[in-house]
């Protein structure tokens, strides 16, 4: 992330990236659709905390 850049590996494939840091209403969506899938689970809060929500980030593929 410091670099805000890097290299992904999927699919068989490898390819160069850009790092971003995750727009609030991306951030938001997810932990509403974890709250959605683990209501009442022990587990939720530690996965929407502030730090959590702060690693979340958003990859695109780098443009030379």
């Amino acid at each position: 992330m410091s670099q805000h850049a890097g290299q992904i590996t999927a699919a068989g494939g490898e390819w160069e990236v850009t790092f971003e840091p995750a727009p609030t209403d991306v951030t938001d969506a997810v932990d509403d659709a974890y709250r959605q899938k683990y209501a009442g689970n022990p587990y939720l809060a530690p996965m929407i905390r502030n730090e959590v929500r702060a690693a979340t980030v958003r990859i695109r593929p780098r443009i030379n």
